[in-house]
């Protein structure tokens, strides 16, 4: 018969729905609170329960959370039961509840939740006991685990890195200490799971081992157990550095820069994921053995069997971290574009990062297939990819481009992990370049990188020598090429000689003199530049056919070495078109600047960012600017050089987003000496063929007399109003000031001056922070000084208990593992003691388990919190403490 736990304060509604889920088959027992529902899901092991949210002290959501932070609970299914507010489902599902019902109750919409939750629990058992006992399962899903996990880690330690390395020159600054302090839990989070998640490990910890080897159910039930302890472990060791780093970013995100924002962000969404990782990390390793068993991954890249390897790998890890200490970004890049095939988009978004900032054009693929389509449609100069990828692997990617003719020459660099060599090796045999190994070293990266470029290079070139004779041939653009000191033809192509009027054999024995019209200053300055070895490009010149026909080219000449002797190749691109619709626009332009010269109302051009493109004389008039150009250079920012209210262009330039044009916009603006004038202005937005804006066009004209005409007329139209209204109410302040109502007024305006005197004397409120660790010491006190509290320190419990003596602090935050005296006696010291027992104490610890805050009440603490610290719930708990001593 299942268990139901029904968590219910009221007494009526606890006795109504216990009595139908009776009737209905269930087994019902009770609980009145939060605590106690915590508690007897623990004792008792219900099957489901049914919390309700608006419970006495601990309420639903607390409840539901700690019961989900507890392995030995958070697989029983939870319910919660409230009124239908806007957000509750939503609240509902964060604090871990499986599932939402309203109140008044729906019994059989209810029974239908319990009875499908009741099965799912059911399935997931089933599929937990037939887990099999393979050790090299058991090895493969520590690697996918730590592949899992060290993703946002390889994320926290290159973002922090390239963050340090762009603000190496404010080393002393505390900017730059803070994220400092982020790189260095990022690696201590690293290491630890490194550490605990070793394939190599799985014989000798005890973590891994089964505790009963009786049956295979009994083995695989052991082995579930052990997860659970794992997590447990897990938890406990990356907690406290995953916290650090969570609380500096929210800090620096509240303080820096635009500029170091989005890598801050990045850095802060990695560890908030980590963190949910972190916190369900049961289900994770449940979801990674049935993947292994799905697909049957029992193959040798999963796993590292050679010891000799690990070390080899390790050592030559050590040095290149040496060597990437002095200088990480110092290699010098080949240019080139690179394809990162990898399916974590956040190791993507890193690479390409990092990759981009050495010059490299960076494309990305989150799976095999998109990378093969990629492929068909864009040239790549390198691959980097991934080994491990769900659907189709990096074996089988790599397989797919060397077999392909026109992709097997481009050079691919596998991705791996440490305990992934042996894979390496296979991808090496297939056909791959090289590998690296994540996470990624900079200066490793970048020298195999440049490596496998310049070879590539090396190669094209080759090949680009064989076909450049028949591009020539075949293309429709005139080619020659002549000795640089004479001048002589030396080669011409078809279209060359069509162009000119010649056959081939005429063409040869010419020179470029014959055809090309250059003054000798023209002619110099262009050999001066070839014999240099520099190119010249577009290059306008004016030319004749044979026949004396004259033509417009675009030149560009190219220095080279053609059959031992220094020669110049010439592509032509004839331009005699344009050029004849460049001289109509000339003369149009002209007619144009007549116009705009003498009219006689102010006309401009400006760009959307408020700078002047060109302007009239009498738009400089009436600024009154001597000419143009003196307006053009004195008038660098429109906004406040002209408009006397910067927001009148911001109306301006809004009105214009939206309606293409204004008309008639009146607004007060400077002239040069200083005096502020009325102006009336009518505008255009000017845009290309795509819609994209381009600049500003409008007319201004001088309104000030106009303005004082009318506002001169208004003075008088108020005088009058002001003399009648006054008249009126000289008589009615008389009466009103004589009524009782307006005297109460007064004693009350009184009265609250006097309590606002009062407030003001209160003083600023003092926190005594009880923490030995540095970093999240730094971290809040800073933090609770920004929210207007004084902040005293004590690093450990003797020091606390003392401080706590003599500071009176209006409050203690207490760290409750603490060094020389733990942070519970350290309390019950402060509460034994007369002076000291009335001052508020918040206990604060790392690991939400159960009795926790039974532990912290019982020690005599005023309430209680859990790290990663919060920050607005714990001022929110500090206010209510404050607010209960006054």
């Amino acid at each position: 018969m299942p268990k139901i736990l029904l968590v219910e304060d009221n007494e009526v509604n606890r006795d109504m729905l216990s009595r139908r889920l009776q009737r209905r088959g269930y087994e019902v027992f009770f609980a009145v609170n939060g605590a106690e529902g915590v508690s007897k899901t623990l004792s008792d092991k219900p099957d489901i329960v049914l919390m309700d949210i608006n419970l006495p002290g601990m309420n639903g959501w607390e409840a539901t959370q700690q019961i989900k932070a507890n392995p030995q609970s958070k697989n029983v299914p939870v319910i919660a039961l409230t009124a239908a507010m806007a957000g509750d489902s939503e609240k509902a599902l964060a604090a871990g509840c499986d599932d939402y019902d309203t109140k008044p109750i729906d019994l059989p919409r209810l029974l239908e939740k319990i009875e499908v939750l009741l099965k799912k629990t059911k399935s997931q058992r089933q599929e937990a006991i037939t887990i099999p006992q393979d050790s090299k399962i058991q090895q493969a899903l520590l690697t996918l685990l730590r592949h899992e996990l060290c993703t946002p880690m390889n994320a926290i330690i290159g973002y922090s890195e390239m963050l340090l390395d762009e603000l190496k020159s404010q080393r002393d600054s505390t900017l730059f200490r803070d994220i400092q302090n982020i790189y260095i839990c990022g690696t201590q989070l690293l290491t630890l799971a490194n550490a605990i998640l070793d394939p190599a490990q799985l014989e000798v910890n005890q973590i891994y081992r089964p505790v009963q080897q009786t049956t295979v159910q009994g083995n695989s039930a052991d082995w579930l157990w052990n997860i659970d302890t794992l997590g447990s472990t897990i938890r406990l060791e990356l907690l406290t550095p995953l916290s650090t780093i969570i609380g500096y970013c929210e800090m620096l995100l509240e303080e820096a820069s635009i500029k170091i924002i989005s890598d801050l962000d990045r850095i802060h969404t990695a560890a908030q994921h980590l963190l949910s990782m972190i916190n369900d990390i049961v289900n994770l390793s449940r979801q990674q053995l049935q993947a292994i068993d799905a697909n049957k991954l029992n193959t040798p890249y999963l796993m590292l069997e050679s010891l000799t390897a690990t070390s080899l790998v390790q050592n030559a890890d050590t040095i290149i971290h040496t060597l990437s200490e002095e200088n990480p970004w110092a290699a010098v890049a080949v240019e080139g574009t690179l394809l990162v095939v990898d399916d974590n988009e956040t190791n993507c978004a890193l690479l390409k990062r990092q990759l981009e900032r050495q010059g490299y054009t960076v494309a990305v693929a989150t799976n095999g297939l998109l990378a093969l389509k990629m492929l068909q449609t864009m040239s790549y100069d390198l691959i980097l990819l991934d080994i491990i990828m769900p659907g189709m692997n990096g074996f089988e990617v790599l397989q797919q481009i060397k077999r392909h003719k026109d992709w097997r020459h481009i050079p691919v660099i596998m991705l791996s992990a440490l305990d992934e060599i042996d894979s390496v090796v296979r991808c090496v045999e297939i056909g791959a370049e090289d590998y690296v190994s994540k996470p990624f070293k900079p200066v490793l990266l970048y020298a195999k990188i440049s490596a496998c470029l310049e070879k590539k290079q090396l190669r094209d070139q080759q090949i680009l020598t064989l076909v450049q004779r028949s591009i020539a041939e075949a293309t429709p653009v005139p080619i020659l090429i002549s000795l640089l000191s004479s001048g002589a033809i030396l080669y011409a192509n078809a279209t060359a000689c069509t162009t000119f009027g010649l056959p081939v054999e005429e063409l040869l024995n010419r020179h470029t003199q014959d055809f090309f019209y250059l003054d000798a200053s023209k002619h110099q300055e262009a050999l001066d530049a070839l014999s240099k070895a520099e190119s010249i490009s577009c290059w306008e010149l004016l030319c004749q056919q044979a026949d004396g026909t004259p033509f417009w080219v675009a030149a560009s000449l190219q220095p080279l070495t053609f059959n031992g002797e220094a020669a110049v190749v010439s592509a032509l691109c004839d331009i005699t078109d344009r050029k004849q619709a460049e001289d109509s626009l000339r003369l149009a332009e002209e007619k144009y600047r007549s116009i705009f010269e003498n009219a006689c109302s102010g006309i401009y051009q400006s760009t959307p960012d408020g700078y002047f493109i060109s302007i009239n004389p009498a738009m400089a008039r009436i600024h009154g600017y001597d000419s143009s150009a003196a307006m053009m250079e004195a008038v660098t920012e429109i906004g406040h050089q002209i408009y006397v209210d910067p927001n009148n262009q911001d109306e301006f330039r809004r009105l214009l987003e939206e309606q293409g044009k204004v008309t008639g916009f009146e607004y007060q603006a400077y002239r040069q000496d200083g005096d502020i004038i009325w102006v009336s202005e009518s505008a255009r937005a000017v845009q290309d063929v795509s819609g994209q804006l381009l600049y500003y066009e409008g007319i201004v004209e001088d309104v000030s007399q106009h303005k004082l005409a009318i506002s001169a007329l208004k003075r008088q139209i108020e005088d009058l109003q002001f003399e009648i209204n006054q008249s009126k109410g000289v008589r009615q302040v008389d009466q009103i000031t004589q009524t009782d109502y307006f005297q109460q007024l007064k004693a009350e305006a009184e009265n609250l001056q006097f309590q606002d005197d009062d407030d003001q004397q209160r003083s600023v409120p003092k926190v005594l922070l009880v923490e030995d660790n540095e970093m999240n010491r730094d971290m809040l006190s800073r933090r609770l000084q920004r929210s207007g509290y004084e902040v005293e320190i004590a690093i450990n419990g003797v020091e606390g208990v003392s401080k706590t003596a003599s500071e009176k602090p209006d409050v203690v935050l207490m760290d409750m593992s603490l060094p020389v005296m733990n942070g519970w006696e350290a309390t019950q010291q402060l509460k034994a003691n007369p002076q000291t027992r009335n001052i508020p104490i918040i206990a604060l610890t790392a690991h939400a388990m159960a009795g926790d805050r039974e532990t912290a009440m019982a020690a005599g603490c005023d309430d209680y919190d859990t790290k990663p610290i919060e920050l607005s719930r714990l001022l929110g708990k500090i206010k209510t403490l404050l607010e209960k001593g006054l």
